[in-house]
């Protein structure tokens, strides 16, 4: 590597590769299948009563009982309603937690531990912390917008908390700065340094 700034990032995509081409691929599949599927259940997700649209084609008047048909069908409706906001939850909140650039470590047993090697750049500490800082961002705020411009959201009011671009910003920093507390990123930052 030539740069500190070429060095973190792949140490982010040595070990995190399988899971950014998972999230790249479900932000993907979601934007190009989910708009088909919506379209074969004849539900339209930008209606701003998705939830009473999709209880009347659930509660047709002639259908009595529970059959498996109707089973497959309940749990169609369920993805259709909360998938995209599932696969947004999740998929941020991965993303949070890999921005932490904590690992664990199986010789101490402890849970969040900063990998040495990143420390042993020839680069400040305060240039780590604003990379490391600034990535987690950029990456947070690049996946919620994938997922609201290209994923077209269902609108239900039980989620609209879930969708809010700096909740989430605030709470990378928040588990920043709560992980990197107790991981001791001062503590190992100048023990690595002397």
């Amino acid at each position: 590597m030539h740069t500190p700034v070429a060095a973190l990032a792949w140490e982010v995509w040595r070990k995190h590769r399988t899971r950014v081409i998972a999230i790249v691929g479900l932000v993907l599949g979601f934007a190009l299948v989910y708009p088909k599927l919506c379209a074969l259940a004849d539900f339209d997700p930008s209606s701003p009563n998705a939830l009473d649209d999709l209880t009347s084609k659930l509660l047709s008047p002639g259908d009595t009982g529970l059959t498996p048909l109707r089973v497959v069908r309940i749990v169609y409706f369920l993805f259709l309603a909360g998938g995209p906001t599932a696969g947004m939850f999740l998929t941020l909140l991965y993303v949070a937690w890999m921005s932490t650039f904590t690992d664990f470590n199986p010789k101490t047993k402890e849970p969040m531990t900063f990998p040495a090697r990143l420390f042993t750049l020839p680069v400040s500490t305060p240039f780590l912390f604003w990379w490391m800082w600034l990535s987690g961002m950029a990456a947070i705020s690049m996946l919620y917008v994938s997922w609201v411009y290209l994923v077209p959201q269902p609108q239900l009011h039980i989620f609209e908390v879930y969708q809010n671009c700096f909740g989430w910003m605030t709470l990378l920093a928040l588990a920043q700065g709560i992980v990197w507390a107790l991981a001791a990123w001062p503590g190992r930052s100048l023990a690595c340094c002397y």
